[in-house]
């Protein structure tokens, strides 16, 4: 999958610090065509979930995105950026972390079989609410 160019998604305006970047919505908006599950943690840091697709019907790729933010500098990635060197390095990072699923029976056999109880995030009600989401969107075309 190509790059993308942070230059082109987040603009900086004269005084404005790269620390005030905090939306990752834009970057993930860019690694794929739409984004089908989103859902986020509510918390002043946690992880957000989600399922994009790139391409279309037929033979569009699903994928799996899970990512972690903080609310400052210190504990988030984005916001502890200070060029956009630093801010593509993080998109290209979290852009090779997608899990690419060529089809929805692809999907569907990884969100069943994963080990989703030895992930960190398994205690997350969010993560649930996400898989949910997800098995929802799987079987909305099974009769």
């Amino acid at each position: 999958m190509a790059r993308i160019n942070v230059e082109n998604i987040y603009q900086t305006s004269e005084g404005q610090s790269f620390f005030e970047l905090y939306n990752y919505e834009p970057m993930v908006t860019a690694f794929g065509q739409r984004t089908i599950v989103a859902v986020d943690d509510y918390y002043h840091q946690g992880d957000s979930y989600r399922l994009i697709a790139d391409g279309d019907e037929p033979g569009q790729r699903y994928g799996v995105l899970i990512f972690g933010w903080g609310s400052c500098s210190g504990c988030d990635a984005l916001q502890s950026c200070s060029s956009f060197k630093e801010v593509q390095e993080l998109a290209d990072s979290t852009q090779d972390s997608i899990k690419w699923f060529a089809d929805k029976e692809a999907l569907r056999k990884y969100v069943v079989e994963h080990d989703w109880k030895g992930d960190y995030s398994w205690p997350d009600t969010e993560l649930h609410k996400y898989l949910h989401l997800v098995k929802e969107f799987l079987d909305s075309d099974r009769d």
